[in-house]
């Protein structure tokens, strides 16, 4: 078990001279498996809420190398248990942002924002894989 921030994500961070010099929103500290932890934040580390386009969320590639990345990180790799652990977190999350898309695009919270793109995009695109 790890404590770890589980809203991690750029518009939490306060970046200078290419280091975070500050981290906000620690309300959002969890203890949690680390596996479950890594996966979860990595559905929206680049996500910036307040941009201009509510989608500006990493690709399927880019969360999966976030975790290749902590492992390296961390000095070990995760074994097969805690690699399927960090999977269904990621699904979890990538679900619950696909849900909160549905609901902005039925709102009309962004415009004409496409339900075609971000979470509901990568999940089709992780059923395929699959």
């Amino acid at each position: 078990m790890v404590i770890g921030h589980v809203d991690w994500r750029v518009e939490n961070l306060r970046i200078e001279k290419e280091a975070i010099t500050a981290v906000y929103d620690w309300e959002s500290l969890r203890l949690l498996p680390e596996p479950v932890l890594v996966g979860a934040v990595a559905h929206a580390f680049t996500a910036s809420w307040d941009a201009t386009s509510p989608f500006e969320i990493p690709t399927l590639a880019e969360s999966a190398a976030f975790i290749a990345d902590y492992e390296r990180a961390r000095g070990a790799p995760f074994d097969a248990r805690e690699l399927d652990a960090a999977d269904a977190a990621h699904v979890y999350t990538l679900a619950y942002g696909a849900r909160c898309q549905h609901s902005d695009a039925v709102l009309k919270i962004f415009g004409e924002a496409s339900e075609e793109d971000g979470y509901i995009s990568h999940l089709r695109e992780r059923a395929r894989r699959a």
